[in-house]
């Protein structure tokens, strides 16, 4: 037995010597390998269980998903970037990775070069030539056993264990390896043709009878079908291997598969050239024995076949490879027909200069093209289409390159020839770079920081609501003062939609950016006479960056975390309160010490800007109590003469909320209140409006909210939420759109469910509930509110019973519901001098104690459109035009005392049923009169209705899912009408813009959904078992479409009719 001193080491990957420090020193590229063989899964896995630490790094991802191109591209590096940045989860990621490619490593050293650590040691001292050879080795060992081959694994391994092999001879090394692969290659595919024939066919049989092969039935039928042939022609090879092993089994033993199957370059690589230094050679690779040796024909790393230049004719020259044919980089738009995306050529772009194609020229390029002149940009349906809808818009410039034979013949199935008489593969293009977006030629779209929808200084993630919007896409962001910054990378996740990321709040709030004048205007126009100059958008501007122009540091900090930042400092020297006196004196003392680490040209800007605001501060209060005393004492001294009540009338026209909103604020002086108190009362005794005309003129000056679309919906959404925290996002905004879009609006739902008390709080929420408070007493009209609820009884048999009567006997209007009557009144004259200043909504509270279409017969023609008048007749010379800021709001119940609504009424009306909730919301105090924004119609037209002569055309997915719908809907003769067709594609087109995914669905989806359970399902009604069968899978069909507020209102349809006799209707 051997001493311990005596025995060698052996390498294992356990007893290497990994030190710690080298390890967390390793390089980027082998960080980047580790990490590109670790599952995606396994890299999502930290950010899935802590979201807060890695909410930088989630934002940027978007959607935690392993298949999601956008993870697959950039959670790589993000694992480098938190690996450097010290992250223990991250690093032992990467050590656990390293450990397997270490035991990998070892084990194909010690068949290559032994188990002795010595020799491992010897490697790093390998001339390139060897190296060659021990990597052709390594390779070898890696295909079979069908494991990358990995170079870098090596050299990463080498360098960790403190053995690094010169990166220049690594280069070396890898240089030579791909040469003599391809020397490898080239003698293999000459000597391919001589290489012997397979065995004819008739003796195929008998080596499978002697083999136990098929039955001969089965043999016989083979050749007659020829992807059968091809499968069993590889099955024979096979069992000829297979045979040949069986037989062979206790024969001498063969060679080692190595030795039978290796290439020639492999062949001379067997063993590795010494290095100058002495050392004993690496053993040869010890054979398997079982494995079993392949058959002589079948080729060990087969090489894909090329017929065409090895089966020359003889004398025949060998066919050259072809050139690359020249190609033209065309710029052109965007045009979209349906589900077809189209590319109109307007010009060629040439070394960075634009010149407008001719029609003549147009006409040499696509010869065969109809009037429209476009190619086709073709692509799959199927898979495609969701990545053509985010990335291509109708007027989108893109650059095409083509040469002579790039276009292909655009031929519809039966093979004539579409009106676009060519195309291009659309993906293919993107994926070599043939068709390319104007950012990738260094061209960019200019951005306004206006059009921001949060402040570049304060937020790290800026929105955007730019059309043409795209995850990946580039463009410059032109700051107030003109200066240009970017390119920015837009991104595009769930929750924030289309974004860019700024780190100037984390960078000082210093940006880097260009002035003007390093920025070039490149304009993209059609020339005159082609088909694109006939287009409505003719011209499009972009900015290229001018070679050689420097960018410069912006200081962007806001004056309030400027004085903050002082604010802070003054608080370490001086406590909590800090005067602005004393804010003074430590500027002045201490500027020396202020901003040290920033560049002297921002520096003394900012100091300089401190020292203006701390003056202007001051000057600015001396300024308002100077103002303050002023206004107190004209008030209160001239409060008798005209121009003092001028002006307090002007005052209270502009801000009618003034007075109340003063008057309830805190801490307000005696002598304030006392002004005020006057002022209220002033406002009481101005005189009253003497006719309709006066006080609809008050009504409609009366200013509405000037907030932007997006604040206002987002009041609106948070002024519901707020009396309805159960009520989700989506829901109030389909609520919104129906009431808006709709004239007549059925609120459905079980007893308890909210409806009347939701109407009220529609009416309160849009400010239609504070006009008798802003117009002040008045007595032409009962109520100068817009919301006029009404209570609806058992009886009603005509509009007599809803509005009045004129009464022949009297001569006079006898009104049943002044507040109806004076209403009309109003609109009436509104729709004379065409005002649509404010809404007007008419509650009919238990709108089915009565038939609706006795009622309300009149109003039915106007549910259709608007585009006509609109008159209601109530006798005599009582004749009201209606205009379309008119519309009804009803509650419905479905009992024993209720009347059943008409298939024509449900036919033009919205059926919206509320959800019931058991949970009891928290009490939550309500909208105050200050929170209450008055909205013009304008604006609610502008967010929930669609543009004039706006396309209402769904996409191809939800196309695909209302094409079925309807398609089960024939199955029982249920169709729609013009009408319901045209208001579902209304309400989709404006949904699927607002709503926000749930459950990862797609707003198209969600508001498809909608749309169908709100028009399409109160029209089921039906009996039976085979009704019931087909409700059935209508359920499940819009199941499987993830339509999930339908699939729940059919499943109520059959609980209930299950309980009534099979009797199916969505009244129940």
């Amino acid at each position: 037995m051997k001493s311990p001193k005596n025995q060698k080491s052996h390498i294992s990957a356990s007893s290497l010597p990994i030190s710690e420090k080298r390890l967390t020193q390793i390089s980027d590229r082998y960080l980047q390998m580790i990490y590109d063989t670790t599952p995606v899964e396994v890299l999502l896995k930290p950010m899935k269980g802590n979201s807060r630490k890695y909410r930088k790094y989630i934002i940027q991802l978007g959607k935690l998903d392993k298949r999601s191109p956008r993870v697959r591209e950039k959670i790589v590096p993000f694992a480098v970037e938190l690996y450097k940045e010290g992250d223990k989860i991250y690093r032992d990621i990467a050590l656990f990775t390293y450990q397997a490619f270490l035991g990998q490593v070892c084990k194909v050293l010690e068949q290559l070069v032994g188990k002795d650590m010595e020799a491992i040691k010897k490697v790093c001292k390998y001339t390139p030539e060897a190296m060659v050879d021990l990597l052709l080795k390594y390779e070898w060992i890696c295909l079979k056993k069908k494991q990358p081959f990995r170079p870098n694994a090596l050299w990463m391994v080498l360098e960790v264990m403190e053995m690094p092999y010169p990166e220049g001879k690594q280069h070396q090394a890898e240089s030579l390896l791909k040469k003599k692969e391809k020397e490898a290659r080239e003698a293999q595919n000459t000597k391919e043709p001589k290489e012997p024939k397979e065995p004819k066919e008739p003796k195929e049989p008998k080596e499978d009878k002697e083999s136990g092969g098929e039955p001969e039935e089965s043999r016989e039928e083979a050749p007659a079908e020829q992807p059968r042939k091809a499968r069993n022609g590889r099955n024979r090879d096979k069992g000829a291997r297979n045979r040949n092993g069986r037989g062979k089994k206790n024969a001498a033993p063969e060679p080692a598969p190595e030795e039978e199957a290796q290439p020639e370059a492999l062949k001379e690589a067997e063993t590795p050239k010494a290095p100058k230094e002495a050392e004993p050679p690496a053993p040869e690779a010890p054979a398997e024995p079982a494995a079993p040796a392949p058959a002589p024909e079948a080729p060990a790393r087969p090489v894909p076949e090329k017929p065409e230049t090895r089966e020359a004719a003889p004398g025949e020259p060998a066919p050259e490879e072809p050139e690359e044919e020249p190609l033209t980089t065309y710029v052109g738009r965007i045009n979209i027909v349906d589900s077809f995306y189209n590319f109109t050529p307007m010009g060629v772009w040439e070394q960075g200069t634009y010149r407008a194609l001719t029609p003549e020229e147009i006409d040499g390029l696509i010869p065969r093209a109809e009037q429209y002149k476009n190619i086709n940009l073709w692509y799959s349906l199927h898979s495609d289409q969701k990545y053509m809808e985010e990335h291509f818009h109708e007027n989108d410039i893109v650059f095409l390159d083509l040469g002579p034979h790039s276009l292909a013949e655009n031929k519809d199935s039966q093979g004539n020839l579409r009106s676009t008489a060519y195309r291009v593969f659309c993906i293919d293009a993107l994926k070599n770079g043939r068709l390319r977006f104007p950012y990738e030629e260094g061209i960019y779209e200019l951005v306004p920081e206006s059009r921001l929808l949060d402040p570049l200084s304060m937020d790290t993630v800026l929105r955007l609501q730019e059309p043409g919007l795209f995850a990946g896409k580039q463009l410059l962001l032109q700051l107030r003062d003109g200066w240009i910054a970017g390119p920015y990378e837009v991104q595009k996740n769930i929750r924030f939609g289309c974004f860019i990321q700024s780190d100037v709040p984390e960078n000082q709030y210093l940006l880097t950016a260009c002035p003007p004048e390093a920025w070039q205007k490149v304009t993209f126009f059609p020339a005159e006479g082609t088909w694109a100059s006939r287009q409505e958008k003719t011209e499009w501007v972009f900015w290229q960056r001018v070679p050689g122009s420097p960018s410069q540091l912006v200081d962007r900090v806001p004056d309030e975390v400027l004085v903050r930042s002082l604010v802070k400092s003054v608080q370490v020297e001086e406590g909590d309160l800090v005067k602005p006196a004393v804010l003074k004196s430590f500027l002045e003392r201490e500027k020396t010490r202020l901003f040290t680490d920033l560049p002297s040209g921002i520096r003394k800007g900012r100091l300089e800007r401190l020292e203006a605001i701390l003056e202007g501060d001051e000057a600015a209060r001396e300024d308002y109590a100077q103002v303050s005393a002023f206004l107190y004492r004209q008030l209160l001294d001239n409060g008798d003469k005209r121009w003092s009540q001028d002006f307090i009338t002007r005052l209270l026209e502009r801000y009618p909320d003034i007075w109340q909103e003063l008057g309830s604020a805190k801490g307000l002086p005696s002598r304030t209140r006392k002004a005020l108190v006057q002022a209220e009362q002033r406002k009481i005794r101005q005189a009253q409006p003497r006719s309709l005309e006066e006080l609809g003129e008050r009504i409609n000056g009366l200013p509405a909210s000037g907030t932007s679309s997006r604040k206002a919906l987002d009041y609106l959404v948070t002024a519901i939420q707020k009396e309805r925290p159960q009520y989700s996002r989506n829901l109030i905004l389909n609520l919104l759109i129906c009431t808006h879009q709709g004239f007549l609006t059925v609120f459905s739902g079980a007893p308890g469910s909210g409806k009347t008390s939701f109407c009220n709080l529609l009416g309160k929420v849009l400010g239609l509930t504070q006009f008798d408070r802003k117009t002040g007493p008045q007595d032409i009209m009962s109520t100068a509110n817009r919301y006029v609820p009404v209570s609806v009884e058992r009886g009603w048999t005509s509009k007599r019973d809803l509005i009045g009567y004129y009464n022949p006997l009297t001569r006079t209007f006898e009104e049943s519901n002044r507040d109806v009557y004076d209403g009309l009144r109003l609109l009436d004259w509104e729709k004379t001098h065409g005002v649509r200043q404010y809404p007007y909504y008419i509650l009919l509270d238990e709108a089915n104690l009565s038939p609706m279409e006795y009622y309300w017969a009149d109003f039915m023609n106007v549910c259709d459109d608007w585009d006509g008048e609109h008159t209601l007749s109530l006798g005599h010379n009582h004749r009201f035009q209606l205009p379309e800021t008119l519309h009804f709001l009803a509650t419905i119940n479905n009992d024993h005392t209720t009347e059943t609504l008409s298939p024509r009424l449900i036919d033009r009306a919205w059926i919206v049923t509320l959800p019931h909730s058991d949970v009891m919301p928290e009490i939550q105090p309500g909208l105050s009169q200050g929170e209450i924004q008055l909205l013009s119609w304008s604006q609610l037209k502008s967010l929930f209705d669609v543009a004039h002569r706006e396309s209402c055309q769904l996409t191809g997915v939800e196309q695909n899912v209302y094409d079925r719908i309807r398609a089960r809907l024939a199955e029982q003769n249920i169709y729609l009408s013009m009408r319901i067709e045209l208001a579902i594609r209304r309400y989709w087109k404006v949904a699927s813009r607002l709503m926000e995914p749930e459950d990862h669905i797609r707003p198209g989806i969600i508001a498809l959904d909608w749309a169908v359970a709100q028009k399409i399902l109160p029209k089921l009604s039906g009996n039976g078992a085979e009704y019931e069968k087909w409700l059935i899978q209508f359920r499940d069909d819009c199941a499987g479409n993830r339509m999930v507020q339908s699939a729940a209102l059919l499943d109520q349809i059959l609980q209930w009719g299950n309980r009534r006799m099979k009797f199916f209707q969505f009244f129940h």
